[in-house]
């Protein structure tokens, strides 16, 4: 999905510009695709027009969730409410490496962060945007990039970095890391 909407926008650019895309993510409150784009984040409106979405900041990882959009920037998370596109607050977490990966579960309120560097990943407490709170939940050898919540099994599904790059899960009842399957290929960006 990411994939195809990816290429769609590319494909619709006006006005604005895309130079170096990182994240894309679909905010239903304004029918629209959010995309980071170096370190600004454009919003591609439904009819393809472009425009930047505030002063925001991201370079890596975003999630829309609950009204609010959450993006990466550089060892922080930023919240900015979607409808004013205004920053509510910015959480910066300590010791992190290179934080990149995003998932979210809007139920729960919380965020997973990959951290590529440390081998990390932390879960963030957003059920206040304006109040967030980190902490870190698993240690995982190796550098975890892409990862994604699956609400079936309650777990996150994190993609590695390296050769042979394998498929780890994070079973959220008690944030034990294991592996899925060892895919053969090398470098997993995204999942």
């Amino acid at each position: 999905f990411v994939l195809i909407a990816l290429t769609s926008i590319v494909s619709g650019s006006f006005g604005q510009s895309y130079s170096s895309i990182e994240s894309v993510d679909y905010d239903p409150t304004q029918n629209r695709f959010l995309v980071s784009n170096g370190t600004s984040i454009i919003a591609r409106a439904s009819n393809g027009d472009l425009s930047f979405f505030g002063d925001a900041r991201a370079n890596y990882g975003m999630e829309v969730m609950n009204g609010t959009l959450f993006g990466i920037y550089n060892s922080s998370v930023r919240a900015y409410d979607l409808e004013t596109e205004e920053l509510l607050s910015t959480l910066s977490i300590s010791g992190t490496s290179f934080l990149n990966g995003m998932a979210s579960d809007p139920a729960t309120n919380r965020i997973w962060i990959t951290d590529f560097g440390n081998g990390e990943i932390h879960e963030i407490d957003a059920s206040d945007p304006t109040d967030m709170s980190a902490m870190e939940v698993a240690d995982i050898s190796g550098s975890p990039n892409g990862i994604t919540y699956e609400a079936a099994n309650d777990r996150c599904l994190i993609g590695m970095w390296g050769n042979n790059a394998s498929i780890r899960e994070m079973d959220l009842s008690d944030y034990t890391v294991s592996t899925v399957i060892s895919t053969g290929l090398g470098n997993i960006d995204g999942i």
